[in-house]
């Protein structure tokens, strides 16, 4: 059994072990070229694995080898994004709910944005609206921008459900 066959057969074991032809568990659409899994294990022997996105040039840069060579990115640009999004059964893949994403600062720094979907007040997701909730900047500096704040204090969950306030003081 080669590698592969061992793969293949891990990649359609069950919870009991038992293969199952009925569930696709990971396909490449030929047209877009996205990647759908069920499931995905990053591991590796004697070393930690990695998962990394990378970033070449501005919005809507012409792509190498056929069309110039990479181009920087500019401060802001978007390094990559995971991101959360649920199926309801009447409307299908909705707009996404929540994601971590990274933007470059200067001398290829870069700052962390955890962000969560804007619900309007009749408590639906208004389309796009994305609110970055806690930002690591670059420096270090912890930003929570989309953290409900009146100028004194912060409005915090705690463990017991109770909402309260966390005062700052300048």
């Amino acid at each position: 059994m080669s590698d592969y066959e061992f793969h293949e057969d891990v990649l359609k074991a069950g919870r009991k072990g038992q293969i199952r032809d009925d569930v696709q568990d990971f396909s490449v659409d030929p047209v877009d070229g996205i990647v759908h899994a069920r499931k995905l294990l990053v591991h590796e022997w004697g070393d930690a694995p990695d998962m990394g996105f990378g970033r070449m040039g501005p919005d809507n840069a012409p792509q190498p080898p056929n069309e110039g060579a990479p181009q920087e990115c500019l401060t802001g640009a978007n390094g990559g994004t995971w991101y959360w999004r649920f199926w309801e059964h009447a409307l299908g893949w909705q707009r996404r709910a929540a994601q971590i994403y990274c933007r470059k600062g200067p001398h290829g720094s870069g700052s962390l944005h955890l962000a969560t979907a804007y619900p309007d007040p009749n408590g639906t997701t208004i389309d796009g609206q994305m609110v970055d909730r806690i930002v690591l900047e670059n420096d270090g500096t912890l930003s929570l921008p989309g953290v409900p704040f009146d100028g004194q204090r912060f409005r915090i969950r705690l463990p017991d459900g109770s909402i309260a306030y966390l005062r700052v003081e300048r």
